[in-house]
């Protein structure tokens, strides 16, 4: 799946969100024991130091440089091995008395808070300090060994670090399974969707029983879907109960007028009322016959006749079943098809198109025009193209073409119902192919793009580029 389709997906959103809330839920208290235990003791490090500093400050406040210098001298006889770091120098920070042989090189002159480590390697010794210039120009540094701070800080960290990742790992896991089941279900839908959108409105969404909440919304999805095929049932049965019942008396009807035209062929005016009547009759019959062959294919139920078919063949079929027309018409068609192009399909449906396709290029070219019937493979789908040199249609017309009974307004004298783009249309969504119409300039381009069958090589049909015009 292509990066950009990645970032899309809903489901991994969700899964990364997932992901992120769960591993913020496992660090927050993480970050609160560090807060509990390293921050609370150095928190009372610096509680310690200040009272020390403020303890020596009243005693030089009170009796001056020498009582300080007793004070600092007395604490670092007695500090041992506690941690505690004194140290009162001069204003050249030579030590006057204190803990420590010399005034740290790395703290200088820069009074306040400090951090520093004193000694180097294994016997180094990391201490806080405050350090404070008092009023003669001496400076007095407090402190406190802050080793076990810092060995505790570093045992926090290993654990924050550890448990991070521990943490995002498993919301990544969790989150990848709930993305697992989010798509699953999804899957489902949209597979039963995409199958009832083909023709089989009987799919039905797979019910667990577990009254979650993707439960209730199958079963109410699959409340929809049965009330959908309750309705297209039910239009099928009246479209197909009409069609039906009125095919038969126009039949009738039009074997009447045809008896009637001949009793009457000596008189014109008869014969030519007669004639008409026939031509509407046909039409309503025309129109009959391909709303019922629109109803066969919608329900979908032609795809227990699939097989392999030839394209080509197809194709060479349809177009020298129409040369005739086009030579009466004086239009050139020309055919170029290509061998062994095999589709899975409806045969008769696919001569149905081709044929539709040929009689709309032919009955809107002009005398001296052309039309052509090509076939190919094409990015690995069986392309069959019908291009002509008539009016063409507009774009906003050629949106509405596939509609069933669209007339653009340069087919309005033009014998026809609207039906036929339909037909075409309707073979394409059951063989899942695409169908494009296109501006040829001038004419109409429309393509048709099927998915090629994975059969067996047939015998080569059809020659390329070879006019049947007279």
């Amino acid at each position: 799946m292509p990066a950009t389709r990645w970032l899309r997906s809903t489901s991994l959103r969700l899964a990364i969100g997932f992901a992120v809330i769960f591993a913020l839920a496992a660090l927050v208290p993480i970050g609160v024991l560090w807060w509990a235990t390293a921050g609370s003791l150095s928190a009372g490090i610096r509680a310690e130091i200040r009272a020390d500093a403020t303890t020596l400050h009243h005693l030089y406040r009170d009796g001056g440089l020498a009582e300080l210098r007793i004070a600092v001298a007395s604490r670092a006889a007695a500090a041992g091995h506690d941690g505690t770091v004194t140290l009162l120098a001069d204003d050249r920070l030579r030590p006057l008395a204190g803990s420590l042989e010399a005034w740290p090189a790395a703290l200088g002159h820069a009074t306040g808070w400090h951090d520093l480590e004193l000694g180097h390697g294994d016997g180094g010794v990391h201490v806080r300090v405050y350090h404070a210039r008092l009023a003669e120009g001496v400076h007095l540094l407090v402190g406190r060994d802050i080793g076990e701070l810092i060995r505790l800080r570093t045992l926090i960290l290993d654990a924050v670090a550890w448990s991070a990742v521990v943490a995002v790992a498993l919301a990544t896991m969790l989150g990848l399974l709930f993305r697992r089941v989010f798509l699953v279900s999804l899957r489902s839908i949209r597979a039963t969707a995409d199958a009832i959108a083909h023709g089989d409105i009987s799919r039905r969404l797979p019910v667990a029983g577990s009254a979650d909440e993707f439960d209730l919304l199958a079963g109410t999805l699959n409340e929809l879907f049965g009330r959908i095929e309750e309705l297209v049932a039910g239009v099928r049965n009246v479209s197909n109960a009409v069609a039906h019942d009125l095919r038969t008396p126009l039949a009738e009807l039009r074997g009447r007028l045809e008896a009637l035209q001949r009793r009457h062929a000596a008189a014109p005016e008869v014969a030519e009322g007669v004639e008409a009547a026939i031509a509407d009759v046909d039409r309503l019959i025309a129109i009959f016959t391909a709303l019922l062959r629109l109803a066969d294919i919608d329900s979908g139920m032609r795809r227990s006749a699939f097989a392999v078919v030839d394209l080509g063949t197809v194709a060479a079929d349809a177009g020298e079943l129409y040369s005739a027309l086009a030579e009466a018409r004086d239009i050139t068609l020309t055919l170029s098809l290509a061998p062994g192009l095999t589709v899975w399909g409806d045969r008769d449906l696919l001569a149905q198109a081709v044929s539709n396709l040929l009689d709309n290029a032919l009955k809107f070219t002009p005398a001296g025009g052309t039309v052509t019937l090509s076939a190919a493979d094409h990015d690995g789908r069986a392309e069959l193209v019908v291009a002509d040199s008539g009016p063409g249609l507009s774009d906003a017309d050629r949106a509405r073409a596939t509609q069933r009974f669209f007339r653009g307004d340069r087919s309005r004298h033009t014998p026809g119902v609207g039906l036929g783009l339909s037909l075409v249309q309707a073979v394409a969504d059951l063989h899942h192919a695409t169908l494009e119409l296109s501006d040829h300039r001038p004419g109409l381009l429309v393509r048709l793009a099927l998915p090629k069958s994975s059969g067996g090589a047939v015998a080569p049909v059809g020659s390329g580029g070879k006019p049947l015009r007279a």
